[in-house]
């Protein structure tokens, strides 16, 4: 009879749905905070992949247009004192190399769907286009408008990558 009137009593009841709500309401925060944490967590070693691959991408895409632009000067210097190509070769020991950071640089730009302005399909173009016109000028008795076509790549390339790395490095920043 006692357990019946205490079930009876309002005052117990909701003492025992104020802990049941509390109860849940521990569980809840405690579960929240594991899904943030993990979320941050996950978040920041991308970004911080991120970051490493565009400073990684940096240094060979500075190398790939160094080595185009100094295949370009040596031509230059080749056209205007009527050089033969052997001496041009030797100069240029490192035309595997340029081909290699090309190659380097195609493979870790996948497709991205070409959503953003400054987006891999339009990157990828970009490298293609310098590396022939650069070959075309390493291999070719062009007049000196071939290269000035090279010098003007050269920079549309690095103003676009200079772009494309800063939005990428703010998506590495605001985690996306």
């Amino acid at each position: 009879m006692i357990i019946i009137e205490k079930a009876a009593s309002g005052s117990d009841n909701i003492a025992l749905i104020v802990a049941l709500i509390a109860l849940v309401g521990v569980l809840a925060n405690s579960i929240i905070g594991y899904i943030n944490t993990n979320k941050s967590i996950k978040a920041d070693v991308v970004s911080k992949a991120r970051i490493d691959w565009i400073e990684k991408e940096r240094t060979f895409l500075s190398e790939y247009i160094s080595l185009s632009s100094n295949m370009h000067s040596y031509y230059s210097l080749w056209i205007a004192e009527k050089k033969d190509a052997d001496k041009f070769f030797k100069y240029c020991e490192h035309p595997v190399r340029f081909q290699n950071l090309k190659n380097l640089l195609l493979m870790s730009l996948g497709p991205d769907g070409g959503k953003d302005d400054y987006n891999n399909e339009d990157f990828i173009k970009l490298i293609e286009e310098l590396y022939d016109i650069t070959q075309k000028n390493m291999v070719s008795y062009q007049r000196l408008d071939g290269l000035s076509k090279q010098q003007l790549k050269e920079k549309e390339l690095t103003g676009f990558a200079r772009n494309y790395f800063k939005n990428e490095w703010n998506k590495a920043k605001n985690g996306k």
